[in-house]
């Protein structure tokens, strides 16, 4: 009888959960995302004996992350036959997160996640479905924050595992993995145990294997309970905090057509105001999860001089300009060499320039896009291209040759566009530093022959 009232307690703590947090509105379609462990399956079949009550319908999805052999394909068949004995729509998908690990450099957690995520939000969309629910339990949140405190965290990586945001809720935030464990023994519920969960190689599972276990003997047993309670005290701080900051982001942050520029005003109000106003700014941008460190390198890099880049995560690089930081995606290739003949152009970089030999009866004032130069000694092949380091040319009504790098910063080029800056050269000479400046040795003189014009138009 104690057992039962048990089970019942562990439901209507769910269901009171739910309702407390408006989770879940009437008629709503939603997609759970199904792993075949415990606390999936725990959220599988709660929902499926009480979808009447939420008036909801129910799918599920299984991401196979292939991580673990043989025993990742027994998990989807397994995922896939107890939906079918359940009579609830499944989705499932493939992923293999080592490779965005090695292109994103980013952990093989964040790569599964981000993954993930992404997979769901499609079936969402392509499904017309309405919420992801994801069994996040409270010993994932104090794994979190324990984590976060470790690694140095903010406001945000205090306040633990939201429960809702945006589209994604988490309505099992409210048990812990010992009410998950009784309910689905005393029902007789069978799922899948991953056996990676039992290594310490992760600091995930160092954290739920040996830290969590003394501070529940040692110091409080309802460390999981505590902690939770904790996190929503901060989330709640944390809610009109954000608010507040969100008001003044127009002040620091725009947006470019290359990047985001931050106003370096921000980095003189303090660090700790500095951190929490990029937290905000990115997470309201395009949820991108602003780690300590990048706020961090942002700082320093604030104080830098002029031209100075960092790297941050999610393969974006900073440039340090006069009055601003640029921060942009980082090249993942070499930048294109192009080649062509004198009548020809090209395009490159949402640019066509181009080159052709005109009468000097034709010749008009020089622009920043239009040059003139003298044909005499030019072939017909003409290489366009990034400048590198060691690059010179003589700048025209200039003695001595000047390094592309100085010119560009004499003329107060900001770093985000210096970056691409295009130079044209022919017979492996720069002709000219294309927008600014031809080189002195191709200038038209009185006794010049033949004339060739350089052009450039956006596009």
């Amino acid at each position: 009888m104690d057992s039962l009232k048990n089970l019942k307690t562990i439901e209507q703590k769910v269901i009171k959960f739910i309702k407390r947090y408006h989770l879940i509105n009437k008629g709503e379609k939603l997609l759970l995302g199904l792993s075949g462990g415990s606390d999936s399956v725990f959220a599988l079949f709660f929902m499926h004996k009480f979808k009447k009550l939420f008036n909801a319908e129910l799918s599920a999805v299984h991401i196979n992350h292939n991580l673990r052999g043989r025993d990742s394909l027994l998990d989807e068949k397994f995922c896939r036959e107890l939906c079918r004995r359940l009579d609830v729509p499944f989705f499932n998908d493939s992923v293999f997160p080592q490779e965005l690990v090695k292109q994103n450099k980013v952990s093989l957690e964040e790569a599964c996640r981000e993954l993930r995520y992404n997979i769901f939000g499609k079936i969402l969309e392509e499904n017309n479905l309405d919420k992801i629910i994801t069994a996040h339990i409270q010993d994932d949140n104090t794994e979190t924050v324990f984590l976060n405190i470790i690694k140095g965290t903010g406001v945000a990586g205090l306040s633990g595992i939201p429960i809702s945001r945006n589209n994604i809720i988490r309505p099992l935030l409210c048990l812990t993995k010992e009410e998950v464990l009784l309910y689905l023994k005393a029902n007789r519920i069978k799922y899948r145990k991953d056996k990676s969960n039992f290594s310490d190689e992760f600091q995930r599972n160092l954290i739920r294997n040996k830290i969590i276990p003394v501070v529940k003997k040692s110091l409080n047993p309802s460390v999981h309970e505590a902690v939770f309670r904790t996190t929503q005290n901060i989330a709640g701080f944390q809610k009109v905090f954000f608010n507040e900051l969100e008001t003044k982001l127009d002040l620091y942050f725009k947006v470019s057509k290359r990047g985001l520029v931050i106003n370096k005003i921000l980095f003189k109000s303090g660090e700790a105001y500095t951190r929490e106003m990029l937290r905000a700014y990115f997470r309201k941008a395009g949820g991108y999860s602003f780690a300590f460190e990048d706020a961090e390198k942002l700082i320093e890099l604030s104080s830098k001089q002029t031209g100075y880049s960092i790297q941050l995560k999610k393969n974006l690089i900073a440039l340090n300009e006069r009055k601003t930081i640029h921060i942009l995606p980082r090249p993942r290739k070499t930048p294109e060499t192009k080649y062509f003949k004198l009548g020809e152009s090209v395009i490159i970089d949402r640019m066509r320039i181009g080159a052709l030999r005109i009468k000097n009866l034709s010749l008009k004032k020089s622009s920043s896009e239009v040059e003139y130069i003298s044909g005499d000694n030019i072939d017909d092949l003409f290489e366009l291209r990034n400048w590198k380091a060691g690059d010179k040319f003589q700048p025209l009504g200039m003695t001595n040759s000047k390094k592309i790098s100085d010119f560009l910063t004499d003329r107060k080029i900001p770093a985000g566009e210096k970056r691409d800056f295009k130079i044209l050269l022919n017979r492996n000479n720069i002709v000219w530093a294309v927008g600014l400046r031809i080189d002195e040795r191709v200038k038209i003189t009185n006794e010049t022959k033949s004339v060739v014009k350089l052009w450039r138009k956006k596009i």
